[in-house]
Order: structure tokens, then sequence, then C-alpha cells
């Protein structure tokens, strides 16, 4: 992995602001660049300006946006930008301050992005109703393969519409459920698609509420999957 240091330069009304200096990790191997802007504190036109620069280089392929501190408001700007962008297929955005508001906005991405294969929603509190919109999407895109929303207050019924969505996901590999407060009953609803599914590779379901019961329910799921290589219980 090799570091490239490129410095951008944003422009508002013909005045030129200072320059910030932005890291692009290209990897050679996959030939897959990086954009990384991981706690630029992008606000309002800074976060429009890149958003366009992104979507005019075609080199980028993951955008990393991580502890930005972005809303909800903003959030609905950045995902009319991303309906736009045809080349960007990992977006992580751990740790911002999305809510309620900008998880609704997630779904819009997730319908008309074409490209789209990795999602980071982590630590970014959009709750119940964010977290089941986006699941019912999963029942209609058919691009993305890892999903991570660990510390999203998702709620049973937030569970129980993931589970449903991804017995019916025919690309979605990767799970990340950490932290959700997930309990036994939870377990068994996430049991269902471990048993028809025939693409999920990996599910982590750390610092749950789980007990033996709840992992025994599992272990029965996975005598029949065929698909699982990961399961991590810890905590």
């Amino acid at each position: 992995m090799d570091e490239l240091s490129h410095e951008v330069q944003f422009l508002k009304r013909d005045k030129l602001i200072p320059k910030r200096n932005f890291t692009l990790l290209e990897d050679f191997r996959t030939k897959r660049g990086t954009l990384t802007l991981e706690g630029k504190r992008l606000r309002d036109f800074k976060l429009k300006d890149t958003l366009e620069r992104v979507n005019s280089n075609m080199c980028w392929r993951s955008l990393n946006l991580t502890n930005n501190g972005i809303t909800g408001r903003e959030m609905s700007k950045l995902s009319k930008a991303l309906l736009l962008n045809n080349t960007l297929q990992k977006i992580n955005l751990q740790g911002n301050k999305l809510g309620e508001e900008g998880g609704l906005c997630i779904p819009d991405v997730l319908r008309g992005n074409r490209v789209l294969e990795e999602l980071n929603l982590v630590c970014n509190d959009i709750g119940q109703e964010g977290v089941v919109m986006i699941a019912e999407c999963l029942e209609i895109n058919n691009r993305l393969t890892a999903l991570q929303i660990r510390y999203n207050n998702a709620d049973s019924y937030g569970i129980l519409v993931l589970a449903d969505a991804l017995k019916v996901s025919s690309t979605i590999k990767k799970v990340d459920l950490d932290y959700e407060g997930i309990e036994d009953d939870g377990v068994e609803l996430l049991c269902s698609p471990l048993t028809t599914t025939r693409t999920i590779s990996m599910l982590t379901l750390r610092y749950n509420f789980i007990s033996n019961e709840g992992a025994m329910a599992l272990g029965n799921s996975l005598r029949v999957n065929r698909s699982l290589l990961t399961l991590v219980l810890e905590g």
C-alpha cells in the first residue's frame, strides 16, 4: 500500500480557500484508489466541493468519511451526490452523526446507486426506523455485499425486518451486528436466513445478549448452512 499526498483547493465565490492536504491511498495490487478524509471535519460547502471532486474523478473506488460529524441534513445532500456517482464501491461513514434523519437517506442510495458494494454505518444512531428502511432496500438491491450497522439501536423490530431481507438477498455476504443489544429471540430470527441463504459468509454478533440457548440455535442452523465461513460471538 503506497501513500501519495494530494492537495485539493476549495473555491467559494471565486475566492481561494487555504489548501487542505488529503490522502490518496492507491492499492496497486487491486488498482483501486481510496480517498481517506477521516476526521477532516468536512461540513457544508467543504463536503459539497469534496463530493463534486469525487464524482468527477474516476480513479477513486473507496471513500472514507469516518468521524467528520456529518449530520442528517448533510447526509441528505451526500445521498444526492452518491446517486450521481458511478465509481465508488466502498463508503465508510462510521462515527458520524447521521441519526434517524440521515439513516432515512441511505435507502435512496441503495435504490439508485448501481455500483456500491460495501457500506459502513457503524456508530451513527440511525435507530430502528433507519435500519428497517435500509433492510427493506436489500430485497431489491442486487449489488451490496457488505453491511456494517453495529451501534445503531436497531431494536427487535429492526432485526426482524433485516432477517427477512437477508432471506431474499442474493448478494449480501458480510453482516456486522455487533453491539446491537440482540437477545435470544433476535438470534432465532437471524437463524432463519442462515438456513435458507447461500450467500452470507460472515456474521458478527459481538457483545450482544446471547445465552447458551441462542448459541445452540445458531449451531443448529449451521448444520444446514453451506455458505457461512465466519461467525463471531465473543463478548
